[in-house]
């Protein structure tokens, strides 16, 4: 049995991620940095080594272009939940329209519909998101 402290830190570390994603959800990148480390690690990770690097930098970088290439973007979590460690494990569905190019996805005009996983590692004194990790299969693009 998990004690009462595990449970609580779990339970704050997925209020952290909700909130990440429901800033993702509203485009609100101020918002979605406010939920991390901006000195965290980011890792895109079928986008290769390229997209590495902090969240505060690469994840705002990332993340505006995603909302410009693709205006009408929504992400839906479908699945969450923490381990004792206070990692977070996400399938998170994202799904818009692709206006413009954007990380290999060529398909201006085309609607998407792309599961991902997300893996988040919260911790601090603040229980804000320290590493986000996402993985997605380009097949589906």
């Amino acid at each position: 049995m998990e004690s009462r402290q595990v449970v609580m830190d779990k339970a704050a570390s997925i209020h952290t991620a909700e909130g990440f994603f429901n800033a993702y959800r509203n485009r609100d990148l101020d918002k979605m940095v406010a939920q991390c480390n901006p000195e965290g690690e980011l890792r895109y990770v079928p986008l290769g080594t390229q997209v590495e690097g902090k969240i505060g930098t690469t994840g705002r970088t990332i993340w505006s272009g995603l909302f410009y290439a693709a205006p009408d973007l929504i992400n839906r979590v479908e699945l969450i939940f923490a381990d004792t460690e206070c990692n977070i494990y996400t399938e998170v569905v994202l799904s818009g329209t692709l206006a413009k190019e954007f990380a290999g996805m060529r398909s201006p005009g085309r609607y998407f519909v792309l599961p991902h996983a997300f893996i988040l590692k919260v911790g601090g004194e603040e229980t804000r998101i320290q590493l986000i990790v996402v993985y997605w299969d380009f097949s589906n693009v």
